[in-house]
């Protein structure tokens, strides 16, 4: 089953180009930007977007599950997630960072988290935040 999409010519996407700030490297590593997508799947679910996910046969998703309240990054790969549920506030670039990127991000919503980009939720609005998640590794 593929899930209905925003069509491309209405999509909204956010770039960030986050420097590198003590032991973080952010954007530094590939100079790939973080990628916010608002609003891909208008009537999302977890199924749904894991299935879409699926249908592309590049990625598999490996879990659904809220991000981890304090800054992580991945060294050597890209994380794809999908909101499946709720409404965050999450934080990018590391919360000490003067150039980190604040955003809120509610269900429908994909992120593109290039490798070396800390990351963490800052506040669950809702309750319940989840997203869908894959990881691919660069090339």
């Amino acid at each position: 089953m593929t899930s209905k999409l925003t069509p491309l010519k209405d999509l909204r996407v956010l770039k960030h180009q986050i420097p590198a700030h003590g032991l973080t490297p952010n954007t530094s590593i590939q100079n790939k930007p973080l990628l916010i997508y608002r609003s891909v799947f208008p009537s999302p679910s977890a199924s749904h977007i894991e299935s879409h996910f699926s249908s592309v046969n590049v990625v598999t998703p490996q879990w659904r599950y809220t991000m981890y309240s304090t800054s992580h990054f991945h060294s050597t790969s890209h994380e794809v997630l999908g909101v499946a549920k709720g409404k965050a506030k999450l934080c990018f670039g590391h919360e000490d960072n003067p150039k980190k990127v604040e955003e809120i991000l509610t269900k429908g919503d994909v992120i593109v988290v290039p490798a070396g980009v800390a990351h963490r939720l800052l506040e669950d609005f809702e309750g319940g935040f989840e997203m869908v998640r894959i990881v691919t590794f660069p090339t």
